[in-house]
């Protein structure tokens, strides 16, 4: 006597495991022709088959998480790479300042004591001996001229030097960020050919599970089929 099949159970059954509207007709399809031919597939062949089935979905989700996991941890080294970087710059442009205005804030210092010196001399001297302070008055105005012309000349020089490692700052700048932007593009190059080859794997996937899911239909359709022919072969042998 043919078994009554509930396909609408089965299709729900089969829809609730992730399975396309057009599995889902080709499994029930074949279920109620083999019920109809008088035998049937029992709950528990069907759950196991069906839990297989969950089981390879749940392994192929499970390699694209860990996939795109690996993808996020690229991107986050790349980011953790141009922080210190830039921070790097910042501290030896800091440096370089620093040591700049250090170096003017000496030359300033040497500048206003020899400068108190002289008019120290002059201030003591200037009460007892006017004619000597006279001359050497004038020999301190030529020593303060020739530390001007001295200061006049450093200055120029300091001017120089600051210009050129200003210069050499931008030079050494530009060639960093054009250095950087060609490995940043080569880094953006070799995510885009690994999304590109992670595409293709996860599309390879995809088409593994539903020839899977192809050949695991046709086995479970051959093998009602099977069953169902050798059933009709007893029943016409004893009956």
């Amino acid at each position: 006597m043919p078994t009554m099949l509930d396909t609408h159970a089965v299709a729900r059954s089969l829809t609730g495991a992730d399975f396309t509207p057009a599995q889902t007709d080709v499994l029930v399809d074949a279920l109620r022709q083999a019920a109809e031919q008088g035998d049937h597939v029992t709950s528990d062949q069907f759950k196991a088959g069906l839990a297989e089935v969950r089981t390879e979905i749940t392994e192929v989700r499970t390699e694209i998480a860990e996939v795109r996991t690996e993808i996020a941890e690229l991107r986050a080294e790349q980011r953790t790479g141009s922080a210190a970087l830039d921070t790097r710059l910042s501290t030896q442009i800091a440096e370089s300042r620093a040591e700049q205005r250090t170096g003017l804030a000496a030359l300033d210092t040497r500048l206003s004591t020899q400068i108190a010196e002289v008019r120290t001399e002059q201030r003591t001297g200037l009460a007892a001996l006017d004619t000597r302070l006279s001359t050497q008055i004038a020999e301190v105005r030529t020593e303060i001229a020739e530390v001007r012309t001295e200061v006049a000349s450093l200055d120029g020089r300091l001017s120089s030097q600051i210009a050129e490692l200003r210069a050499e700052q931008r030079t050494g700048l530009a060639a960093l960020d054009t250095r950087l932007s060609t490995q940043i593009a080569e880094v953006r190059t070799e995510v885009a050919t690994v999304e590109t080859r992670l595409s293709t794997q996860i599309a390879e996937v995809r088409t593994e599970v539903a020839s899977l899911e192809t050949r695991l239909i046709r086995w479970m359709v051959g093998t009602v089929l099977a069953t169902a022919g050798l059933t009709v072969g007893i029943l016409r042998l004893f009956g």
